[in-house]
C-alpha cells in the first residue's frame, strides 16, 4: 500500500471548545489510485491532505507512505520525501511574484537533492495546461485561473510519485477544468497516485474520477 491513514485524528481549539477537523479517520490508497474526497468547507478535508503530505502533525494516529511513518523521521528526511514523492497543488497558486511563469514552475527543483526534471520538461508541462506561450510572463500579468494552471504544472515538475491537490479546478471555467482532468488522468495512467479534495460534486462524479469518498466533521465515510 502506498499511503496507509490509521487513526488519524487532528484537532484545534474553537469558541472554547475542541474542533475535531479530522476525527478518527483510516484510509487505504495503493499505488495507481486516483481518489477524490468530497465534502463541504469545515469538513476537515484540507487538514485531512495536509495530515497525509506530512505538512500537519496528528494528534494521534499514523500516515505511513510507502511503508514510512510520516513523523518517525527527522525534519531533514520528511521535507525530502515530501520533494521527491509528492506534489502539491494548494487551494491558492502561492506563485512567487518576482519570479517568471517558467521560474515558478523550475523553483522545487532547487530543493531536490536529485532534480529529475529540467527546462525542456516544464516548457512541454507549461503547453500541457494551455499556457506555452507565457513562460516568460510574471504572476501579476496572469489571470487567476491561469495562476492555477502554473501552479498545477509546477506541481508535476519533480515527476512525483504521488498528487495531492486541494480544490485544483476551483476557480477554472469549465472547459479548462475538463483540460485538467484529462491531464490528471494521463499522468494517472502512467502510474501517479492522486488524492484530490474538492467541494464540486461536478468534479466529484464516477464518470470523471473513479473512486469518491465522502467527508463531513471530519469524518471520512
Amino acid at each position: 500500500m502506498l499511503i496507509t491513514c490509521t487513526n488519524l485524528l487532528k484537532t484545534y481549539p474553537a469558541e472554547g471548545q475542541i474542533l475535531k477537523a479530522v476525527d478518527t479517520v483510516n484510509l487505504d490508497i495503493d499505488r495507481g489510485d486516483f481518489v477524490t474526497i468530497l465534502g463541504h468547507s469545515g469538513s476537515g478535508k484540507t487538514t485531512l491532505l495536509s495530515l497525509i503530505g506530512g505538512l500537519t502533525r496528528p494528534d494521534s494516529g499514523t500516515v505511513h507512505i510507502d511503508g514510512v511513518e510520516n513523523w518517525q523521521q527527522p525534519d531533514t528526511a520528511l521535507a525530502d520525501l515530501r520533494n521527491r514523492k509528492i506534489g502539491f497543488i494548494f487551494q491558492f497558486a502561492s506563485l512567487i511574484p518576482t519570479l517568471t511563469v517558467v521560474e515558478n514552475i523550475l523553483l522545487p527543483l532547487s530543493f531536490a537533492k536529485s532534480p529529475k526534471g529540467n527546462l525542456g520538461y516544464a516548457m512541454h508541462l507549461l503547453e500541457r495546461v494551455g499556457l506555452g506561450g507565457r513562460a516568460n510572463n510574471l504572476p501579476g500579468q496572469l489571470s487567476g485561473g491561469q495562476q492555477r494552471r502554473v501552479a498545477i504544472a509546477r506541481s508535476f515538475i519533480n515527476r512525483p510519485e504521488i498528487i495531492l491537490a486541494d480544490e485544483p479546478t476551483g476557480d477554472l471555467d469549465e472547459v479548462t477544468e475538463d483540460d485538467i482532468l484529462a491531464l490528471f488522468r494521463e499522468f494517472n495512467q502512467d502510474g501517479v497516485t492522486f488524492v484530490v479534495v474538492t467541494h464540486n460534486g461536478g468534479l466529484a462524479s464516477t464518470q470523471r474520477t473513479p473512486r469518491i469518498l465522502n467527508m463531513s466533521q471530519g469524518v471520512l465515510a
